[in-house]
Parts: structure tokens; sequence; C-alpha cells
């Protein structure tokens, strides 16, 4: 159980209510969210802050004197203080109706269906690339930066508005942080952002991250911290992360890092975050938009009743909607290069943050595209991976450009680093780049793999891992325990009764295109 519609469970249907029992084991900042349609980006998100004893913490500080760099720390540890804060964009059209602009391929009517001499274009980064899939301070759209769900409406808007209200123009409260002088706080910075990209500072002052997606990591200096759906971040008076080498485990330093596996040990999977459409968007992995199942894989002794198979004509340069799903061995050691190219790519594609549900994982390699030496913007796609033809391929079956970094052997990589690799649950891939992510395959069951932009998400930039047997899977669901919204064959009699409520909701989207249908036929009669 994870929270993911129609994956791990059930959607949670107005009026119901649905327990999570869990051991808060994994203490730092972390936080909870809607994960059905694009309800986060309305605001369902909230902060999830694990502390620790002070018992456990006096542990913690007295085995860890040794190391200058240790990052850990709680209210004992000096700080006079601390805070969280969540930054969201907020949006002045509800998130579907931007999404649909979006799916639609209509972003360019962003500024109105009417003004066709005024087509919207997105803004682009430093380095050319578009900064998100919908604008920001535009007319009716999005038009405020939140902290903790405050914040004043575009100000430019507001200022016309100061002679007719007053100073009520600004009357709406800001959030507010109390500091004392030479004084040293905490600060836990959660990034809901819908789809762009933030830099948070503190004017005057120098910030210390020194915890990442619920990690500790070695204490990493710097004149601001980024914003980009990427995870948490714990920061000193209050980014960019290196591990805290003293907090891998051994068992991980003789296993994750060796130099080359044998083939029954290890698996390597590419997966190609980008829009596959040669004239549209179409996020996607691989060229596979994903389709939710109708209801959790487990509900069926074969789990592919459930889902929407993706096809054998879903080839290399092809396109196909489809129920993408990633099958990986249990007990291995799991390569995953997840790269941003292609033709979807390129100057025009997106940055994407990928996050993965079910585990952790060591960020071993980040490699970077080809940039312009005079204006720094965008050139070409990092050569490390065998794209074919960038410019006319989709990229949805890659490899290594040297056959020798097959098999785990990528220490021969330059950048590669197997001594104290980051631990991340989300991760950065920059348009035409590449990180290599590798975890242990020792939880089993359904875990999703997506781009944390929502509308990017909701497009279909998204698969689910498999990671077990189906019936492995199944011998851990508690049926009783769980509320349904299919009951089939396949489920046990002790479970508890249908949600008729659910299996509604399900058809509703087709009972609103009937009447639609109906009402269009009457019309034309």
């Amino acid at each position: 159980m994870d929270g993911v519609t129609r994956i791990t469970q059930c959607p949670i249907e107005p009026g119901e209510t649905f327990t999570y029992k869990f051991v808060a084991s994994n203490k730092d900042t972390h936080w909870y969210h809607a994960h059905s349609g694009v309800q986060r980006t309305e605001g369902l998100y909230g902060a999830f802050i694990v502390t620790e004893s002070y018992a456990a913490a006096d542990k913690n500080n007295s085995d860890n004197k040794s190391d200058s760099n240790d990052a850990n720390r709680d209210v004992k540890d000096g700080y006079e203080q601390e805070f969280y804060f969540i930054v969201q964009e907020w949006l002045q059209q509800d998130s579907l109706s931007v999404f649909n602009y979006v799916n639609w391929e209509n972003t360019k009517f962003f500024n109105s269906f009417t003004e066709t001499t005024n087509c919207f274009a997105p803004n682009r980064m430093d380095d050319g690339t578009p900064v998100a899939p919908v604008p920001y301070n535009l007319k009716k759209k999005m038009d405020a930066i939140l902290i903790n769900g405050k914040g004043w409406y575009n100000l430019p808007v507001a200022l016309q508005y100061v002679d007719s209200w007053g100073s009520n123009a600004f009357n709406l409260p800001l959030e507010v942080f109390t500091v004392k002088p030479n004084k040293k706080y905490l600060f836990r910075v959660i990034g809901a952002n819908a789809g762009h990209a933030l830099e948070i500072t503190i004017g005057g002052h120098k910030m210390t991250i020194v915890a990442s997606d619920g990690k500790k990591c070695r204490k990493v200096n710097c004149p601001f911290w980024p914003s980009q759906n990427d995870g948490p971040f714990d920061c000193i008076s209050p980014g960019l992360y290196k591990s805290l080498s003293s907090s891998i485990p051994e068992s991980d330093r003789i296993d994750m890092f060796k130099n080359q596996y044998k083939k029954e040990e290890f698996e390597e999977h590419f997966l190609n975050f980008h829009f596959s459409g040669s004239t549209s968007q179409r996020a996607s992995i691989n060229g596979r938009q994903f389709i939710l199942p109708s209801y959790p894989p487990f509900f069926e002794k074969d789990f592919d009743k459930a889902i929407v198979p993706c096809r054998n004509s879903c080839i290399e340069e092809s396109t196909c909607d489809c129920t993408n799903k990633l099958k990986i061995g249990t007990n291995k050691i799991i390569q995953l290069i997840i790269y941003n190219m292609g033709k979807g790519a390129g100057i025009d594609g997106t940055a994407h943050p990928v996050h993965f549900h079910g585990h952790h994982f060591y960020v071993v390699a980040m490699g970077y595209p080809t940039y312009n030496y005079t204006n720094h913007r965008y050139k070409s796609s990092n050569t490390d991976i065998n794209c074919k033809n960038e410019t006319n391929s989709f990229c949805n079956y890659a490899g290594w450009s040297n056959k020798y970094w097959s098999l785990g052997n990528i220490a021969s990589i330059p950048i590669a680093n197997l001594v104290n690799p980051p631990i991340k649950d989300t991760i950065f891939v920059p348009v035409g780049g590449f990180i290599v992510a590798r975890f242990r395959s020792n939880n089993i069951g359904l875990w999703f793999l997506h781009c944390h932009i929502e509308v990017h998400q909701a497009e279909g930039m998204a698969l689910f891992i498999q990671e077990g047997s189906d019936d492995e899977i199944r011998s851990l669901v508690k049926f009783d325990e769980i509320n349904l919204c299919h009951k089939g064959p396949n489920i046990p009699d002790k479970s508890a009764s249908l949600n008729r409520a659910s299996q509604i909701n399900d058809f509703k989207p087709i009972l609103i295109l009937l009447t639609l249908l109906c009402i269009i036929q009457h019309f034309s009669v």
C-alpha cells in the first residue's frame, strides 16, 4: 500500500475512510499528497515530519561525534527553532482545465482562443529549454507562488487595484518566520510545485543543506536551494546534495557498488522520459502513454486481466497507449538508466523530476547534454547513450554507446560515484541527459514510477514496476482489510463487500460522454 489509485489500492470515494498503518522508521522530512487525477495541484497535500526520541538522538549524536560533517540532528542539536514550509504555484484556473490544455495540445491558446496573433509560447531557462508546460504570471492562469498556502495575487495585477481598493489589495496574509539574530534554525522545505522550477533564497544568509528526500546527507553550502518537485530538503538557517558515507549500510557497500555482476544477479533497464509525439507532446516512457488499470491488478490471479497490455507493435518508432509495466526479479541489483532524449526532447523538451515509489535508490551517475560554450544553450544529447539518430528517432529502445558498460560495469564511466553516492527517491533528469539509479529489489509489490510534474504524469509519463510474482504479491494482500472497487471470482469470500460508489465512479466518464452525445444528437435533429 502506498496510495496510488488502482495500482496499490482503490480510490477513496466521498464518504469513505481509509486507514494506513505503518512504522515511521525513517525520521526526517516527508510529505503526503493525493495520487488521483490532478488533485495534488489543487492543494491536497501536507507535510509529514518524523522525529526521533531524545534518547535516540543522544545515542546517535554520541555515536557520530567523530564525523564533523555528520547530519544527525534534532531539537536538542543547537537549533533555536525549526520551521517547515511547502511551496507551490497557484493556478487561477482549475488543474483539470489546465491539464486539458496540455493533453489536447492546445497550450498555444493559453492567452485566448480568440487572439490568433498572440499565441502562448513558454518561457525558457538559461539553457534554452522550456521552463514548464504551463505559463506563470499570465492573465487568469497561474498568478501566485504560495508558501504554506499563503501568497499574493500577481503583483502587477494587484497594483492596478490599489487606487480603488486602497491597501486592501495587499491584505492577504503572507507566511512569516520570526527569528532572532545569531541563532541557528532548521527549515524543512517541501516542493509541491505544479511544474515550475523555483530557486529559494533567504536574503543575506548562507544556507546549508543537511538532508534530502528524508535521508541524511553531508552538509552542503549553497546560496539557494532548488525546488522542482524533486523531494524535501532540510536546510540550516536555511539543493545540491552529497551522500553521508557513514549512512550507507555495509551490505550495500559490498553488493551494490561492484564493477561487474553476473547475469543472474543483475538487471539493467533503459527508460526514456520524454515527449514521444512527432508534432505533439505525448508525455510518455519509451513511447508508451500510461493507462491506469481498471482496478488494482492483485485482485486477479493473472494480473494482466486488469490492465491494457502493451502490444508487440509498440516498437522503436511508434507510440501507444497501454498499462506500461516493468517486471523485475527479486533479490537482485537493479540498475535503471533514466534518460530524456530523442526527437521529443532536445531544445523543446522539458527536464523531468522522476519519482519512484517503494524504494530509495543510489544515484551512481548523472550525465548532462552538450552545451554551447558561447551562450550556454542546449546543443545536443549526451553521447554516452546510444540514441541512434537523435533528430529522427524517438529513442525508445536505447543502450550504452560503450558496450563494455553493460552488466553494471559503470566504474568505467568517468562520472560514476561508487564510493558515496546520494540516496534519493526523486531525481531531476535534464533534457538530453541521464541518471543511473541502483537499488536492491527486496520489497515485493507494485510500485509506481513517474514524472512528478502532475500534468505529465496524468498525460501518461508513468509505469509500474512489478517486483515479485503475481502469487507472491497476492499473498501479502489482506483482502479483508481493504476497500474494494472490484469483486471478481479471485477475491476471497472473507473480503469486505463491494463499495457500489466506486463502481459507479468507474463508469462516470462514460455516462457523461453518453449524455453529451445524446445532447448533440438532440440538437442535430
